[in-house]
Parts: structure tokens; C-alpha cells; sequence
């Protein structure tokens, strides 16, 4: 759950629009009418404007429960990671149970306003992130509306899949596909989170929703591994290495959890030319034979669409 939440480290009263002014959301059942000036973004699914990077509508997939998901979203849970909640209310979204909420999020010295819908079951949560800054006075409320349009076609067979902007091979090694979690897809050994395999293998593989200025990439590398939630330490033995991958430059190191004694993460992430970046994760108890080759074959079948 601690990926999760990693992966995920997250009023006027307008017209709605007319039935044809639905849009549907690429790789998702889900449709609404996008605010004038939202077009659908080719970083991940969703809307955003143009001329404005900080205003979208972005779907992201979970792989977990909607009843512990829905407790991230407490005021509590929120002020603990810098988040201020404005208002939360009971929804319903076909016959999913949902939550409705607003908040504000401080990041990089400016402030966001969100408005979001949240649904799901017991194996998966979908998370509908409508955001821009708070001085767009004019802006949040289309966005609120449109968060409101939201409809859900639940009879509409979607492979979650379709959108993202890289295969995998996944029939290479014995992993299981647990879901879509943003840009990217999250696998181990048995689909059960947490999981219960025993080298507890996670493996998560994912694109950046935007560009980075990343002049200095080792460093870059160096910083991302600093942001997990447990403290790791690089292994000087394998130290930072130069990698490519589908002809991506990057580089890859390895790391060992200071807390957890025995847990390894492998990270490599490459970046092409547009200013994006994939970033491969694994994690992994020591002691195993063949896990590290299996997560070394697995990433080297990485492909660009």
C-alpha cells in the first residue's frame, strides 16, 4: 500500500452541455464534458489545457480497496501530508459508491485547488483529480462542473492498457498484471496486494505525466531514490550505471532499505529526448535465485509505442 500511495507520491452553477459534448476518457469507461479550452492529453488520460499546464482532469487507477483508499481522504489523513480539506460528500457513480471532495494543496511555493471524485470496489479504486491554481478564480469552477458530469459506462469492455505509451513483454517471466496506475502498470508474482510471493517481488513501470528539467541526470536518479518512503542506501558494490533500453539512454542503480534489512529496490530510469522520463521500479527480498534476473529480463523487454 506504500507504492500505492507512492505512485500516487498525488460555486457557480454552469450548464452541463448537451449529450453529444461528452467526451470519453481514452483507456477508461469513463466520459464527461471537458471545461472550453480542455483538450484530451496525450500524458496521460485525461484533459488539460494547453496554454496553462498547471489546470487538468486526470483519471488515475488503483489497484485497492476503495474502502481504505476513501481513508486517505479524511481531514485528518490530509493536514498530515500538507493537505487542507474544503469539503467532502457521499456520491453515487452508477453503481459504484463514491466520494466527492475538494481541497487545497500547497507545492513548489504555489497553491493548487482540487476537485475530485473517487469510486471503487474492493479490488480497485479510481481516483478523477480535477485541479488548477487557486488564483484561477474563474477556472476551478468549470472544472468543478465538469468533475460533475462524469458518467460511467459499465457495460464498455476497456483494456486499460491501450493508452500508455510503452509495452512490456508479460509473458516473459512468471509475474501477474495487477492494474494501470497512472502512466504506468504495477505487476508481481502472485496479484494479491500486498503480496503474499516469497521474494516479494513488486514491479512498477511507469511514464512521466510531464517534462523535467533533469540537465543533470545522475543526480536526478539519485534524488528519486531519496523519495521513497523508507530511507535507502545506494549499493557502492553496483553503484550508478549508464543503461539503455530500446535505445533510451538512462541510468540504473540498486539500493537497500536501511529499515528493512534484506529488501533490495532496483531503479533505472531513461530519458528521451522530449524532456520526459520512464522510471523502472522493483523491489525484492535478498536471497533469491533468479529475481534479480527476472526483473533485469523483464525491463530490457521495455518498448516505445
Amino acid at each position: 500500500m506504500k507504492l500505492l500511495i507512492w505512485i500516487f507520491l498525488l460555486l457557480p452553477i454552469l450548464s452541463f452541455g448537451q449529450e453529444n459534448d461528452y467526451v470519453r476518457i481514452g483507456g477508461t469507461n469513463l466520459s464527461l464534458v471537458p471545461p472550453q479550452g480542455f483538450e484530451p492529453s496525450t500524458n496521460f488520460k485525461g484533459f488539460q489545457m494547453e496554454d496553462n499546464p498547471y489546470a487538468m482532469i486526470m483519471v488515475v487507477e488503483i489497484p485497492g480497496p476503495f474502502s481504505e483508499i476513501k481513508k486517505g481522504f479524511t481531514k485528518k489523513a490530509m493536514a498530515e501530508r500538507g493537505m487542507e480539506l474544503i469539503k467532502k460528500e457521499n456520491r453515487a457513480l452508477s453503481s459504484y459508491e463514491a466520494n466527492y471532495v475538494e481541497m487545497e494543496q500547497e507545492a513548489n511555493g504555489v497553491v493548487f485547488v482540487k476537485s475530485i471524485l473517487i469510486y471503487g470496489n474492493e479490488t480497485q479504486t479510481v481516483i478523477v483529480n480535477g485541479m488548477c491554481l487557486k488564483e484561477n478564480q474563474d477556472l476551478f469552477p468549470l472544472i468543478q462542473d465538469a468533475i460533475s458530469t462524469i458518467k460511467l459506462d459499465e457495460t464498455l469492455d476497456v483494456d486499460p492498457r491501450s493508452e500508455l505509451a510503452f509495452t512490456l513483454n508479460e509473458e516473459l517471466i512468471n509475474l501477474e498484471f495487477i492494474g494501470v496506475v497512472g502512466n504506468g502498470m504495477l505487476f508481481n508474482r502472485d496479484g494479491n496486494i500486498p503480496t503474499e510471493s516469497e521474494d516479494q517481488l513488486n514491479v512498477f513501470v511507469d511514464k512521466s505525466f510531464a517534462t523535467v528539467n533533469a540537465s543533470d541526470k545522475e543526480g536526478f536518479c539519485l534524488q528519486r531514490l531519496s523519495q521513497y518512503d523508507d530511507p535507502y542506501e545506494l549499493d557502492n558494490d553496483k553503484g550508478l550505471e549508464k543503461v539503455a533500453i530500446d535505445g533510451i539512454q538512462g541510468y540504473s542503480l540498486f539500493a537497500k532499505n536501511e529499515l528493512n534489512k534484506g529488501e533490495t529496490i532496483r531503479q533505472i530510469i531513461l530519458f528521451p529526448e522530449d524532456g520526459s522520463y520512464f522510471i523502472f521500479h522493483a523491489s525484492y527480498q535478498e536471497g533469491y535465485e533468479n529475481t534479480e534476473s527476472d526483473v533485469d529480463l523483464f525491463f530490457k523487454s521495455f518498448k516505445v509505442k
